[in-house]
């Protein structure tokens, strides 16, 4: 384990981690395209089969 983060809580599903603030960090969402979001599933569909093969 990180000696940046530390368990706090555990249960049978799930696990709580506790963290420095400066690790969170908001982004305003950018606006993407139509053609750029297909144009990035092409390059990916085509990384992915490569990486298969």
């Amino acid at each position: 384990m990180s000696l940046w983060n530390k368990l706090t809580g555990q249960d049978e599903v799930s696990k709580t981690y506790s963290f420095p603030k400066s690790f969170i960090g908001c982004r305003k969402l950018r606006a993407v395209s139509t053609e750029q979001r297909e144009r990035a599933r092409q390059m990916m569909i085509a990384k992915n089969r490569v990486k298969r093969d």
